[in-house]
């Protein structure tokens, strides 16, 4: 089977180009440049090793963000996880993320777990700006807007639903604040704070006219991911939110190798023009392409 040099993907042998990359496929699949990396640069990471729950947690969450992480037993200290030193920030954002309450911090031995104490003032300053009017919000600027950030974050549902209804209520600076929180769930595997993040940015999708702000678009670019859950993603963002500007993209992803991912652009598909044509990743690859063709023609009627 032929394989993509640059997303390493695998093709069925009559496929001759990479449908994501552009780029002819060769013969043999490419080395995994993270594992190239954690051979060349690895660092010893202990990470609360008397726990392995939490150990467990942090390497699901590290797998999920596509940030190479190997347990070595036999290494000092014992157990620790080695990860590149090219992929320590990366790292800080996903643990953070994945341990709620901790943070990851760099020394020269590695990294080290540490427990945050509650900033019982930064708790009372969101509960405030919770209850405030938007013109209050407004009056104290970005203040107010870290505020908020810190409750899509870190907040219970009630308190994520919360600040989301206020963040869509500010315009496009909030809807900015709100896509930029769902791409860090997405990127630290978070999937149901990610889909909560989603439910409250595609809130009112169907009836908005204007264009959406940079920040939500620049979420069309999760398609064009190495990692199949995060295209999987991308698809399941731009169904929800009408995103036409991405359409070309999704069509390519009917013909994706991973069926998860071409389902996802197919229900994206039927989300943006309310037309299902049968799509199944099971059938013949000539009745794909007639489907292909069948959205293609759906854009150019529309100058898509």
């Amino acid at each position: 089977m032929p394989f993509c040099p640059r997303c390493r993907n695998e093709y069925e042998a009559t496929v001759p180009r990479c449908v994501d990359c552009g780029v002819d496929l060769v013969e043999d699949r490419p080395p995994d440049p993270r594992q190239v990396a954690l051979r060349e640069g690895a660092r010893p990471v202990p990470l609360l090793l008397e726990d392995p729950e939490t150990r467990s947690e942090i390497q699901r969450a590290l797998a999920a963000a596509q940030v190479p992480a190997v347990l070595r037993e036999d290494s000092e200290p014992p157990g620790a996880l080695w990860i590149p030193a090219a992929y320590s920030a990366m790292a800080q954002r996903v643990v953070s993320g994945a341990i709620p309450g901790h943070s990851l911090e760099f020394t020269e031995e590695g990294g080290v777990l540490r427990r945050e104490e509650p900033d019982d003032r930064d708790r009372i300053e969101d509960d405030a700006v919770l209850r405030m009017s938007l013109g209050e919000i407004a009056s104290r600027g970005e203040e107010a807007g870290s505020a908020l950030d810190r409750c899509l974050r870190q907040g219970t549902p009630p308190v994520l639903i919360r600040a989301g209804l206020l963040l869509r209520r500010i315009g496009d600076a909030g809807l900015s604040r709100l896509a930029r929180a769902l791409r860090e769930s997405i990127e630290r595997g978070d999937r149901e704070r990610g889909a909560a993040l989603l439910r409250e940015l595609a809130d009112g999708a169907e009836r908005r006219r204007s264009p959406w702000p940079p920040a939500v678009l620049e979420l069309g670019t999760l398609l064009r991911e190495q990692d199949p859950a995060r295209r999987a993603w991308g698809a399941t963002v731009a169904g929800r939110l009408r995103l036409r500007q991405v359409y070309a993209k999704l069509v390519d992803l009917l013909m994706d190798p991973d069926p998860t991912v071409a389902v996802g652009a197919d229900e994206a598909l039927i989300e943006i023009t309310d037309e299902d044509l049968g799509f199944d990743p099971g059938l013949e690859r000539s009745e794909i392409e007639r489907i292909v063709e069948e959205r293609k023609e759906w854009a150019r009627g529309r100058g898509i």
